[in-house]
């Protein structure tokens, strides 16, 4: 994430900002010891950061958000459960954290700064979100 703000990108500020402001903890990944991570490392297709996200959410026992079908075919052989990243403003609209208005709003913006989801998959999110309400 330094390098990111160093770098001035605004997914970097605003993951640092959310940090600072409680509503993200953030975890030391030792991937030397890992063997999920050894076992990774391997793999073509995956990214440095791709290991380290798998690598935690198994040694923590929780989800990985994670979108590239790469990563979560190779999660999958490895028992890492995944969720792609619009489950996160779907859980944040579910659990109260957002109004579906809000969720949208997140969603919409993630495409404004050049997330891609597929034009189907973008009406079962906001289908989805609507049924929240």
């Amino acid at each position: 994430m330094t390098t990111g703000v160093e770098r001035g990108y605004d997914d970097a500020r605003r993951i640092e900002r959310a940090v600072e402001d409680g509503l993200v903890d953030t975890f030391a990944v030792d991937t030397d010891d890992s063997p999920v991570a050894t076992r990774l490392a391997r793999h073509p297709g995956l990214s440095d950061a791709d290991v380290a996200v798998l690598a935690c959410a198994d040694a923590r026992s929780a989800v990985a958000v994670m979108d590239e079908s790469a990563g979560r075919s190779a999660a999958a052989v490895e028992d890492v459960e995944t969720r792609g990243t619009a489950y996160v403003a779907l859980s944040a609209v579910k659990d109260g954290a957002l109004t579906t208005a809000e969720g949208r709003d997140a969603i919409d913006t993630m495409i404004d700064h050049g997330w891609y989801v597929a034009p189907n998959v973008y009406t079962k999110i906001v289908g989805k979100l609507e049924s929240f309400e």
